[in-house]
């Protein structure tokens, strides 16, 4: 699972997206977003769109619904509560929670750059990355 912040990095590495384009289509991994990050790389700069573009990402739903954030059709019901491990801070940073908790139900590896989001999905039991070491398993 991918946090928006972690597109910047990929757009940054030419040899990265190369290497993840590869790798997807080899059947070997899958690059995990969902409407969130989707939504949220939509307001990036031109560039940085452009650069990863070419990634077939894997879209997910979320695991849990928020007010004025989750599209309905693309977001699944979680218990009540389910969000707390992962909220880093007030309502703006519900996105986080979702990414967070989503990765957990998917048992999916986390990477984000966010220093709140990865110290909360480690506590919460997630396996949670740091950009430049998604960068180097894909290269590797």
């Amino acid at each position: 699972m991918l946090d928006t912040n972690v597109l910047d990095a990929l757009a940054d590495s030419p040899d990265a997206i190369a290497a993840a384009i590869r790798r997807i289509t080899a059947g070997e991994i899958a690059l995990v977003i969902t409407h969130v990050q989707r939504d949220q790389f939509a307001g990036a700069n031109e560039w940085k769109r452009t650069a990863v573009a070419e990634i077939p990402f894997e879209m997910v739903t979320t695991f849990g619904v928020v007010t004025k954030v989750s599209c309905t059709n693309m977001a699944r019901l979680a218990g009540r509560g389910s969000l707390d491990p992962f909220q880093t801070g007030g309502k703006g940073k519900m996105t986080d929670a979702l990414v967070g908790l989503t990765a957990a139900e998917g048992d999916m590896v986390l990477v984000t750059n966010d220093d709140a989001l990865f110290k909360k999905a480690t506590a919460a039991g997630v396996e949670t990355w740091r950009p430049p070491r998604l960068i180097e398993f894909l290269v590797a």
